[in-house]
């Protein structure tokens, strides 16, 4: 079937980019930021890269040193993490506060059979067009359609190219996606073609895949 997804796309989200709200006081060059806890797999740390000194030592930027993953929903924007020392003098930083933007789990809309269509949670890729899903009170294998899915085993994930051209996938491998029109206008793609895919906006030719935080 190609080179099957990630099972990252499937069951966690990931963060894609930060952007400071609140500069705080008191941050050393080399501090880190930690953010963990509950819904949290893997912690995302940020190190201060430059500050306001002589002055309050509010940050001026910062980088992302170890991107964070969650297995549970975003947490609501503006965040604050932990101070830690890092390469820094002391941990007497406080009050920087962050946007956090991310991409991850695949949305998919599917039929199971004694169900209706709704959103599902992809529990595997059975092949390139055939996934294992569940709704939360049924499981089973459906297949990607070039349409909404309105019968039973019928399975779609919209998807929307760099000039807003609309598309249902019907094959999705690591690296590319295959696609069929449908809203939209000015469609870099014709039915049929396939595309190198993201999970975050889309961009020339890269096509962006319905996730849980478009």
């Amino acid at each position: 079937m190609g080179r099957p997804l990630n099972k990252k796309y499937f069951e966690q989200i990931y963060v894609t980019g930060v952007t400071r709200v609140s500069s705080g006081t008191a941050y050393d060059i080399g501090n880190t930021i930690t953010f963990s806890g509950a819904g949290w797999i893997t912690p995302l740390i940020l190190t201060v890269t430059g500050n306001v000194e002589p002055g309050n030592n509010a940050i001026t930027s910062q980088t992302i040193t170890q991107v964070g993953v969650r297995n549970a929903a975003s947490p609501s924007n503006p965040v604050s993490g932990v101070t830690g020392l890092g390469s820094g003098a002391d941990t007497n930083g406080v009050n920087a506060t962050f946007n956090l933007t991310w991409a991850g789990a695949i949305t998919m809309t599917a039929f199971l059979t004694g169900g209706s269509a709704g959103t599902v949670n992809i529990l595997n890729q059975v092949s390139s067009r055939r996934y294992k899903v569940t709704d939360g009170t049924r499981t089973g294998v459906v297949n990607l359609v070039s349409t909404l899915a309105d019968a039973a085993g019928e399975g779609s994930i919209a998807v929307v190219d760099s000039a807003g051209g609309e598309y249902f996938a019907t094959k999705i491998t690591a690296r590319r996606v295959k696609l069929t029109r449908a809203g939209g206008s000015g469609h870099l793609y014709a039915t049929g073609s396939s595309a190198p895919w993201k999970l975050i906006s889309p961009v020339g030719a890269y096509v962006q895949i319905a996730n849980g935080n478009n």
